[in-house]
């Protein structure tokens, strides 16, 4: 029982480094003088939570018939089913929280620098 709390603890401890990590890292980014190494994070972010809802969506079946136009030409047509997008919604909304998170950072810092910028160049224009 202690060995499994222990554990539980030292899983824990390495998640929040991780998420620790991953937040500094965004911070540090978001700092530089040009805006793109800012962004890097949230579309990596933003590629793993399409990946995870296309995957889910990969393994649904998506109904079809089989209709017969004037000419006999036999055509498919597909119906996405209310099933997968009720599932597949909530899946994307969670799985998009990282990235609406690391964007908020990347703003947050973007505008603090762009603020002080400012600021710098009203103190250079006064002198």
């Amino acid at each position: 029982m202690i060995i499994a709390l222990l554990m539980s603890l030292v899983y824990v401890g390495i998640l929040l480094g991780i998420v620790g990590g991953v937040i500094w890292f965004q911070i540090v980014l978001s700092k530089k003088d040009s805006k793109w190494p800012g962004l890097i994070l949230p579309l990596i972010s933003l590629l793993l939570s399409l990946s995870v809802t296309l995957s889910i969506a990969a393994y649904y079946s998506v109904s079809s018939e089989q209709t017969t136009n004037q000419d006999g030409i036999v055509t498919k047509v597909g119906e996405v089913t209310s099933t997968m997008l009720t599932d597949l919604l909530p899946v994307m909304v969670v799985s998009s929280f990282p990235t609406l998170f690391l964007l908020v950072i990347y703003i947050v810092i973007r505008n603090k620098k762009k603020h002080h910028q400012m600021v710098e160049r009203m103190a250079i224009h006064d002198l």
